[in-house]
């Protein structure tokens, strides 16, 4: 009795076993969805692309047609994320070529979510195959990462000559960048719907030699999770700035000022830091902050700020400290440059486009007490004060007339801020001029001089040559009277002359 109730549980625990299998088969054969892809001709390489219309548990395997000796080679799919997946091959041959999806979780066909398709070709003729081919594992420092934007490929190999690099859109095919690459780095921008691609990298010698390139998949996502806060200033008189960065999780921080790299901390753990940035240069300073990931990976926030350390200048059209008048108020003028406000008394001052200037000071009795202060975006400032006394009417004043528009004052006392006055050069020029032309006019007067004097000097000796002639002709009897007449007349004529 006992060993026929063994046998029963026996056979009752086999027929279980077979039920068990024989579902699982069924599932699991109903689970799966087959494509076709058509192959019409040899490619040296093929990229297939599968798209996932939704998220879930897939497993996708790729299958050859028959070779000569009727076999199927299966290749599997690399997993971008969970609803893409490629896979490349080399040596396509013609035929039919079969994906197959199994998701873990549908029940049937009918609950496998729907699939796009997607082949990259490029068909070229084979290449013999010598000693000494360069790979793209052989390329010293290559690196391929996303930055902001774009996607870049970088290496430090000086002796691996021209690289080719090719960005491929997964999701539509399409070719993003394909270029021969001489300057060791390269950088394809992607569009705001590129959600994911693949990246070869290859040196030119190699391009057509089979297992030489390497692919990068990438799933564009590049938003770290971290806030970097910049002061809320566009220029500063400081030689640093403060910077506030939040990390939720484990991040490297690469700051630049001008391109000029600042600061390099790696593997920062997530919380909150006030960082300090020099402000290296005169002008404008140009910050980038990268948030990098563990995968090199990075994003940064960008910053202008000028560094300014001038103050405004502030010009007074007179010289208004220590002027004196018997009139209820007073108007300043003046112009000021390279300002964000002025005040006069505290009192904001309007000024017009290109920095002038006026404001009316009601006076008390006595000495008033005006000051005036200008700052600038960066914090640079000019601060004058001066005094202007009011007295009695009737009383000495020295204040310029408010009713003359040119102004006359007597020299006050103190120091003044930057005020209208003669330009020297011109003072100068006028001064030289002025000498030049009386030399001038004073040479010219001793010229005429002289020329008048030489004529004077012909006239006398033509007169002394006709008297002597005449008293040689007549011999005239002189009396001492007439010789010391002409004698006389003759002194006088000289007195003339000279």
């Amino acid at each position: 009795m006992k060993r026929n109730n063994l046998f029963i549980i026996f056979y009752i625990f086999c027929i279980s076993a077979a039920l068990t299998m024989f579902l699982r088969t069924d599932t699991y054969a109903k689970s799966s969805k087959k494509i076709s892809v058509d192959i019409p001709e040899y490619y040296e390489c093929c990229t297939f692309n599968v798209k996932c219309e939704e998220d879930g548990s897939y497993e996708v395997v790729l299958i050859s047609p028959e070779d000569e000796k009727e076999e199927k080679t299966t290749y599997n799919f690399q997993k971008v994320d969970s609803q893409t997946f490629t896979c490349t091959v080399t040596k396509v041959n013609i035929g039919e070529w079969i994906i197959k999806l199994t998701d873990k979780n549908a029940s049937s066909v009918d609950d496998i979510t729907k699939v796009k398709v997607n082949v990259t070709s490029s068909k070229s003729p084979q290449t013999q195959i010598v000693d000494n081919i360069t790979v793209a594992k052989d390329i010293n420092g290559l690196k391929v990462y996303l930055k902001n934007d774009s996607v870049v490929a970088e290496w430090t190999d000086d002796s691996c000559g021209n690289v080719n690099v090719k960005v491929i859109n997964l999701d539509t095919a399409e070719v993003l960048g394909d270029e021969q690459v001489a300057e060791k780095y390269y950088e394809c921008e992607l569009a705001p719907t590129v959600k994911n691609i693949i990246v070869t990298v290859v040196p030119s010698v190699s391009s057509n030699i089979e297992g030489a390139s390497n692919s990068y998949t990438f799933k564009v996502n590049n938003h770290p999770d971290a806030v970097v806060d910049y002061p809320n200033i566009t220029a500063t008189n400081l030689d640093y700035i403060t910077l506030d960065i939040t990390l939720n999780e484990e991040y490297s921080i690469l700051a630049y000022d001008n391109n000029a790299v600042i600061l390099d901390e790696k593997n920062v753990p997530a919380g909150f830091y006030s960082l300090t940035l020099p402000v290296q240069d005169d002008g404008v300073n140009v910050y980038k902050v990268f948030i990098v990931d563990k995968d090199g990976n990075m994003r940064s926030t960008d910053a202008n700020i000028i560094k300014d350390t001038y103050a405004p200048e502030l010009v007074l059209d007179y010289e208004y400290n220590g002027m004196t008048t018997d009139q209820p108020s007073f108007t300043i003028n003046g112009t000021v440059k390279d300002f964000s406000y002025l005040t006069i008394n505290k009192d904001d001052v309007e000024v017009t486009t290109d920095g002038r200037f006026t404001y009316d000071c009601l006076l008390h009795m006595g000495d008033n007490d005006i000051n005036m202060y200008a700052e600038d975006d960066a914090g640079n400032h000019v601060d004058y004060n001066i005094v202007i006394t009011r007295v009695n009417a009737g009383e000495k004043v020295t204040a310029i007339a408010q009713d003359d528009p040119e102004g006359s004052a007597t020299e006050p006392s103190g120091d003044q801020p930057t005020k209208k006055s003669a330009n020297p050069v011109i003072i100068a020029a006028i001064v030289i001029i002025g000498v030049f032309v009386i030399i001038k006019i004073k040479k010219k007067r001793e010229e005429e001089y002289e020329d008048d004097d030489e004529e004077e000097t012909d006239e006398d000796s033509n007169e002394n040559e006709e008297v002597e002639n005449n008293n040689t002709t007549n011999e005239p009897d002189y009396t001492e009277e007439e010789s010391s007449s002409d004698e006389d007349s003759e002194d006088n004529e000289d007195d003339e002359d000279y």
